[in-house]
């Protein structure tokens, strides 16, 4: 009767391995791509590296003239809409060093509307203004884009570019 009992047991547990293996789907090996999500900005110019304290950079009228406070080019291969791209242009900072922190003090900088060529796309700001509380000396002004994710899946990662400036 033991080995009856057994052998039932061996009947079942076959039949739920057969189950399990009838569920399992197959382990073929796929490869899946994605595509890169390269956010690079390629210069930041500005037009006089000597700032006022409570002044404003650029001729303020949305001329996109020679007179626009600077410029900054961006390289990107994750296929940022223009739009998208000049909202986070608008991360502007006045900074003592040339790296983003917490205590960095966020200007406010209009931009005109961006053009494109291929990958590449120029945003010209209007007016940078600076705040007439800033430290007088040196220091920096960068643009900082925050990461955040990626049309393609994953990620975009941080990017910042600075140009030493002097606060009169």
């Amino acid at each position: 009767m033991n080995t009856k009992k057994n052998s039932n047991y061996g009947i079942i547990a076959l039949f739920i391995l057969s189950l399990g293996v009838l569920s399992i789907p197959s382990c073929t090996e796929t490869t899946t791509t994605t595509d890169s999500c390269d956010l690079l900005i390629n210069s930041l110019t500005l037009k006089s590296t000597s700032l006022t304290r409570g002044g404003s950079l650029g001729d303020g009228d949305g001329s996109n003239s020679a007179n626009d406070a600077g410029t900054i080019v961006f390289s990107n291969d994750v296929d940022l809409d223009n739009t998208r791209l000049r909202d986070l242009a608008q991360q502007m900072y006045l900074s003592s060093d040339n790296q983003y922190s917490s205590g960095d003090v966020l200007l406010t900088a209009f931009t005109n509307t961006p053009t494109s060529s291929g990958s590449t796309v120029t945003i010209k700001y209007d007016q940078i203004d600076i705040p007439s509380n800033a430290t007088t000396g040196s220091a920096f002004i960068l643009v900082r884009i925050s990461g955040e994710p990626c049309p393609t899946g994953g990620s975009i990662p941080s990017v910042t570019k600075a140009v030493a400036v002097t606060i009169n």
